[in-house]
Parts: structure tokens; sequence; C-alpha cells
């Protein structure tokens, strides 16, 4: 669907608080960061685009998420509470920044909706925005498509390369764990790739995924010398690591041992100890 675009226009705040206020969706701010204002109002609707989305004259509400990857400008962004008749209304969303390119059409306060059709929708969004503050901590990018039941999840690097999944989480009750077993996934994938050893810290909930995705993977825990003399390889699941599990402390992470060895050869880390419960010489 394509319309023309009004010309009276608010700041983003002000045009993302008019939804939470009128319609009882609220975006988190986390998913329009790296997105510009002002917007303008599209029609009488509860619906707003931007300079990028008004430039064209168009927006791409009813597309199926790929004829807007392909078409979309860069800073595109076009959003609110929009539908017809007494049926079919939702919050939809689509935006291209640079790590994040959204289309989300949510279903909800339609006729044969429940009341919490709302409260589904702002649950869902939170736990997108969590996830994605966790994608800009790496180098990776995120494309989302959530639409009407169909459901699209793309977690890539520079290069193009990642994993993709089809899936709608939207009512899924394992949404988060599904979100960050898809980030532990390219973990996987950059170790195939050459990309080796992996570094987290201790207490990130993505380590955690990826010790599950691993069960015979090897980690490396670096930590202060005045606690640990020397650095300490496991095997991804041994249970004596819980006790290295503090925040401040390093961990590297790769398929094979030997590339953790490698690394702290490569690094002038002093050579690192083999757990005794891991590993019998």
């Amino acid at each position: 669907m394509q319309e023309k675009l009004e010309t009276k226009q608010y700041s983003l705040s002000v045009a993302i608080e008019r939804v939470g206020r009128g319609v009882g969706v609220f975006c988190p701010a986390e998913l329009f960061a790296g997105l510009e204002g002002p917007v303008f109002q599209c029609g009488n609707s509860v619906y707003f685009a931007n300079e990028s989305a008004y430039s064209t004259a168009t927006y791409f509400i009813g597309s199926t998420g790929d004829d807007f990857a392909a078409e979309a400008c860069d800073g595109y962004l076009a959003f609110g509470y929009t539908g017809h008749g007494v049926l079919s209304w939702g919050y939809c969303m689509q935006s291209n920044s640079p790590d994040l390119m959204l289309t989300l059409r949510l279903a909800c306060g339609g006729f044969y909706l429940p009341a919490d059709s709302f409260e589904r929708v702002n649950d869902y969004l939170v736990d997108l925005a969590i996830f994605v503050r966790k994608i800009r901590s790496t180098s990776l990018s995120l494309e989302v498509v959530e639409s009407m039941g169909y459901g699209r999840y793309r977690l890539f690097d520079s290069d193009g390369h990642g994993v993709e999944r089809e899936i709608s989480l939207l009512d899924d009750e394992n949404r988060v764990a599904r979100l960050n077993r898809l980030l532990a996934e390219v973990g996987v994938y950059e170790a195939q790739r050459g990309r080796t050893v992996r570094e987290f810290r201790a207490s990130a909930e993505y380590f955690n995924e990826w010790q599950y995705a691993n069960p015979a993977g090897s980690v490396m825990v670096l930590g202060d010398k005045s606690v640990m003399k020397r650095p300490v390889i496991h095997s991804a699941g041994c249970p004596s690591m819980i006790e290295e599990q503090r925040p401040a402390n390093r961990v590297l992470c790769a398929l094979d041992m030997h590339q953790l060895l490698l690394w702290a050869e490569d690094k002038s880390v002093d050579r690192p100890a083999l757990c005794s419960a891991c590993f019998t010489l």
C-alpha cells in the first residue's frame, strides 16, 4: 500500500509519545536509534514518517519485507497505528538504520482480538529492544520481519554472512531464548569460517548460549593476576568454571582447544593451564 504524506510535522519523540498515549503501544527508544526526525503525520491516522520516507512520497506498510529491503533508502522510518474497518488494525513499523532493518505489522485492537492484544505487542517490543541492545555491543546487524503471523530473523556480519530463521516470535513464550540462540549460532558460524576465537565477558548471557550450543568446545578464562596466576582452559560444560565466572573476567571461546593456545601465544599471554577436571594428562 502506498499513500501520499501530509505535511503536519512533529519531533520524533513527540510522535512516539502520541502513539503511546493515543493507542497504548509504547515502542522502546532503542528501536529508533540512528533514525532522525522530524516526522510527518500520514493523513488523519496515528501514523508517521520521517523525511527519508516523506521524500519518496510512499510508505510500504503492506509489504512483505522483501520489497521494503530492496527499495527503502537509508534512514527510512514509518511507524504508528493504522488499519481499516473494525477488524484489521495493528502497530506497524518499517525502518532502515545502519545496523537494524524492521518490518513490523503486529495485530492489536481489532474487533475480534482479545483485550490483552496491546500488552502482548508491548511485551514483544520490549524483548526485541533488549536483544537489539545486545546486538549493538557487537559488529553485527539485524533484519526483522514480524508480519501478521509470519516471522523472519536474520543476523549477519559486515560481509553479509550469518544466520537466518523463519519463525514468528510475537506469541512465542520462548522468544528471548530463541533470539539469544540466534546470536550463539552466529558465533558458531564465525568460528567455522576461520574466526576461530570469540571473546565474551563471563557474565554475558550470550556466552551461556554459546556454551549451550557448543558442548564440545573449549573456553579459556582470563582474570586479574592477583586472583588467577595463569589463564585456565576448560571444556565448555565444565562445572568448576562457574567459580571463575566473575563479571570482570574475560572468556575466550573456540571449537578447538589448540585455537586458544595459539591465541594466547599470539597475544603474549601467559601459557594457559589446563583444568584438571576437564583434561587428564
